[in-house]
């Protein structure tokens, strides 16, 4: 190791001695000089000792003088650093040292100056510490004192203010919430010292000074020119003072803002209490979160009690020993627990303790089937031995003999380690709902019962229906469905009143005696129960005894209904019985046979009309049959003398023999034109009595349709021309062959465009003939037509070769159909139209819109009803469409063959 030099030691002491040495010797050499200079008296010596004494005494001045200079010089920097450093530390920085390195007693000096500053800065600094200590204790004892939230706020804040020195205060904590669009934000909780603006109640993450400090997570002071412009100020009853230091110190727990804690003092913050907010910050954090975590728990708490208490099922909670701990008000009012109140109205403790054992003394507990029920056999000592969930049906029977039957479910608790540390169980009031099954199985038993009563009522109606033509039937119909629904019934009878005879008659039975007339018949004089019931017309039950439903005839249980109805009366009696069976009847049976009682009426009743409607029936056809016999006779009876009175009249006005007059002729033209009118009624009437009697038969062949349209439509120009109406064939199809009756459809067409001339005043009368669309599926019925062609007689050949076959046109061209196998022909008018209301009665026989005496267009009403049943009878529709006023389009659709 080498050794190490130490500086040499400078000693200030001996350099002012040194110095002092010198100029004494030199001041004493002068002194002796001007000694000498005095006793030898000679004037060179004097003059030498003179000088050489004011040389001594100037080199001794300036010899202190320099020692002086050199050792103010030396120690005058030294001396200031050491006032500067005793003014820092006076000023309370005990953290400054002084820097002067000599070797020298100064230097001494100043190293045990800086000793004696380190050790008051360290006591200084356990002073302060202990301060701070005391400090956080007294926070600490606010903190502890209280959970209540709102409590503590006010209290750590008024806390903090105090340990601080701080004369403005206030405290925000973060909330979440969905009303700020901006996201969450602070709010403000307690103040001290100042009232809040409204405006500064709530305060955004990262906005002012609050913001600042929980968006940066961690303090934010602001000092001297940094307050400049800020309107804080601390109200005081001399005036307005402004604060010199605001600061915000975040209160974080696991790097989450819990809140911000504002402070404003009129000082500046000292190192002290800087010290202490950052001590402080954190435990208020987290004091504040176990207040909200407490509080949050007593709310849940609260609620799962209040939940827990209003539960409609009663909640048990035992230990493993079965005492109960706690049981909510519907398990106390099962069990007969008391309420957990004192006399007094206080509350008690929750825990019961009271065992299970003393809970079931109070009752008869047993099992659903009667059984008595053992403590091990309760569900909740089950669960616990068997570490499963467990349930059972329990009947409890009160001392006043009242019974409640409880379900009972059980499951054990386990702790932490797998340990038992008791149950729970749940207890449910069935007792209703047991008795709603009750009701609810016999209710429908019941429903079952009525449902089969009905099903055979239903099939007595039906069979009734089925026999109603047949009265015989229908009779043994009833007895045998009255026997299927009431099984006790031995025999039955059915016995109806024969008003020309005045007795009652055995109609139907079942089960009656060997050798008992089955047709027997009873004056209504005799005693007996159907007698009586027949006269009374009340249900009579015998259940017990010997009664006789007629003579010779004992039975031990009997119901007797009437037969009788409001529309037909009192028709008969329905009885069942059983000889040897008693009480076998029940308020059911009685209501069921009255049921079979009324429905029999019913449909004897309605037999007998039904052969009384047949029988008119057969009068009704007859008298048509007759009525049409008639018409038809009496209408070739009447043609032959009209013809002949139509001939004379055409002879009469076409002789040019004898020139008639003017007057003949007018007459013999309105006799021929009446004879045809006349002739025209009687043909209608005469169809029309065919149509009726099935005589009318068509007589179809191969024709252009277009064409007869076309001289149908020429034909009944005039009738047009007379009206100065324009008259319209629209051919759409070009010429077309068909297979129907040519007279019958000349027929149709003729007396729908009459019709159209005859109720139209001006405008037009447009007939059309196009392709229809009911029969277009052509593909499907291949087949078919091929066979109806094969069946169709073979189309004679026409001269010039205008019609070879089936499908070609009298010009040689072909005129089948390639989309559609029905065709269209539509007459449309101009006229006055047809009112919705009447647009299908027109049709009727008879029928016309217009049926006053006085009506302006005459006719029959038989041209429509006759045009549609040659529609109908050609195997087509007819259709009408119409706007009053606007006019009508009767459209005809025909397949273009007949019998298609």
């Amino acid at each position: 190791m080498k050794n190490i030099i130490l500086p040499r030691r400078e000693s200030l002491v001996q350099r002012v001695l040194w110095g002092l040495t010198i100029s004494v010797t030199l001041l004493a050499t002068a002194s002796m000089m001007l000694l000498l200079y005095v006793h030898q008296g000679t004037p060179e010596f004097q003059q030498l000792a003179t000088w050489i004494a004011i040389a001594a005494l100037i080199a001794g001045l300036a010899a202190g003088i320099f020692v002086a200079r050199s050792i103010v010089r030396s120690i005058q920097p030294s001396l200031t650093e050491l006032s500067q450093v005793a003014e820092e530390i006076s000023t309370g920085n005990l953290s400054v040292r002084s820097s002067i390195a000599r070797y020298d007693e100064l230097g001494e000096f100043a190293e045990v100056f800086n000793r004696m500053a380190a050790q008051l800065e360290a006591k200084t600094a356990k002073l302060e510490a202990r301060d701070i200590q005391f400090s956080l204790q007294s926070f600490d004892q606010v903190l502890v004192n209280t959970t209540d939230l709102t409590k503590l706020i006010k209290t750590s804040l008024e806390k903090v203010c105090q340990l601080t020195n701080a004369q403005l205060g206030s405290l925000y904590l973060w909330e979440s919430s969905n009303a700020f669009p901006e996201g969450n934000r602070l709010v403000l909780v307690a103040e001290w010292g100042y009232k809040t603006s409204h405006l500064m109640q709530e305060i955004a993450m990262g906005d002012g000074l609050i913001g600042q400090a929980a968006q940066l997570g961690e303090a934010v002071i602001w000092e001297g020119d940094q307050l400049n412009g800020q309107p804080l100020v601390y109200r005081t009853p001399a005036g307005d003072l402004l604060p010199q230091s605001l600061s915000a110190w975040p209160l974080m727990l696991k790097k989450n803002v819990i809140g911000v804690l504002f402070l404003g003092s009129l000082a500046k913050l000292s190192p002290q209490s800087r010290n202490l907010l950052r001590s402080i910050d954190r435990r208020l954090a987290t004091a504040i979160s176990n207040a909200q975590s407490v509080q949050t728990i007593a709310r849940q708490r609260e609620e799962l009690t209040t939940v827990f208490e209003q539960l409609a099922d009663g909640i048990l909670l035992s230990d493993p020993a079965g005492r109960i701990l706690k049981i909510n008000s519907a398990g106390r009012a099962m069990l007969g627990v008391p309420n957990p109140e004192s006399g007094n109205g206080a509350k008690t403790s929750p825990l019961v303790a009271k065992s299970m054992e003393d809970v079931i003394e109070q009752f008869d507990i047993r099992h659903p089937n009667g059984e008595p029920l053992e403590m091990s056999e309760l569900v909740i000592f089950r669960a616990m031995s068997t570490g499963e969930v467990v349930e059972d049906l329990v009947v409890l029977r009160h001392p006043n003999d009242s019974e409640v039957i409880l379900s009972t479910k059980a499951a054990p608790l386990v702790g932490m380690e797998a340990e038992l540390i008791g149950s729970v169980m749940i207890l449910r009031d069935v007792t209703d709902e047991r008795y709603r099954d009750k009701v609810m199985q016999e209710t429908n038993r019941i429903m079952i019962d009525q449902q089969r009563r009905m099903s055979i009522l239903q099939r007595l109606t039906n069979l009734i229906n089925q026999q109603l033509q047949d009265l015989n039937v229908l009779l043994e119909s009833v007895v045998e469905a009255t026997c299927d629904a009431i099984a006790w019934a031995e025999l039955c009878v059915l016995v109806l009143y024969d008003p020309k005879s005045d007795r009652l008659v055995f109609s139907a039975t079942n089960g009656l005696p060997e050798g008992f007339p089955k047709d027997a018949a009873y004056t209504l004089d005799q005693q007996n129960l159907i007698m009586q019931v027949f006269q009374q017309g009340i249900p009579i039950e015998i259940k017990a005894g010997e009664a006789y439903l007629v003579e010779e005839l004992p039975v031990k249980s009997a119901l007797c209904v009437p037969i009788e109805s409001s529309r037909s009366g009192r028709l008969g009696v329905l009885a069942i019985a059983h000889s040897q069976l008693e009480r076998a009847s029940s308020r059911e049976d009685i209501t069921l046979l009255a049921s079979f009682g009324v429905q029999a009426a019913i449909a004897i009743g309605n037999a007998q009309l039904i052969n009384q409607i047949e029988a008119q029936n057969a009068q009704l056809i007859e008298a048509t049959q007759l009525k049409s016999q008639f018409l038809a006779n009496m209408s070739h009876e009447l043609r032959t003398p009209m013809n002949a009175i139509i001939g004379f009249s055409q002879v009469l006005l076409r002789q040019r023999r004898d020139v008639l007059s003017e007057n003949q002729a007018d007459m013999v033209e309105r006799i021929l034109r009446n004879g045809k009118n006349l002739l025209e009624l009687i043909n209608d009437i005469l169809d029309l009595s065919k149509i009726e009697a099935g005589r009318m038969e068509p007589h179809p062949e191969f024709f252009n349709l277009d064409e007869l349209i076309h001289h149908t439509c020429e034909s009944l120009q005039p009738l047009a021309s007379n009206k100065s109406l324009a008259f319209v064939f629209e051919n759409q199809i070009g010429k077309c062959t068909v297979y129907h009756d040519p007279m019958r459809i000349k027929q149709v067409i003729t007396n729908l465009v009459s019709n159209a001339i005859k109720f139209t005043d001006r405008g037009e009368v447009r007939v059309e003939l196009k392709y229809g669309t009911k029969y277009s599926d052509r593909d499907s019925n291949l087949e078919n037509d091929k066979l109806e062609k094969s069946k169709l007689p073979e189309e004679p050949a026409i001269a010039n070769g205008e019609i070879q076959g089936l499908g070609q046109g009298l010009d040689g061209q072909n005129s089948a159909l390639p989309s559609s196998d029905s065709l269209i022909v539509a007459v449309h008018d101009t006229g006055i139209g047809i009112e919705p209301e009447f647009q299908r009665t027109i049709f009727e026989q008879f029928r016309q819109v217009d049926q006053s005496s006085t009506r302006r267009h005459g006719g029959t009403g038989l041209g429509l009803a006759i045009t549609e049943q040659l529609v109908l009878m050609m195997g087509g529709t007819i259709s009408l469409e119409s706007s009053v006023g606007q006019g009508s389009i009767f459209t005809v659709e025909i397949p273009n063959r007949y019998g298609q």
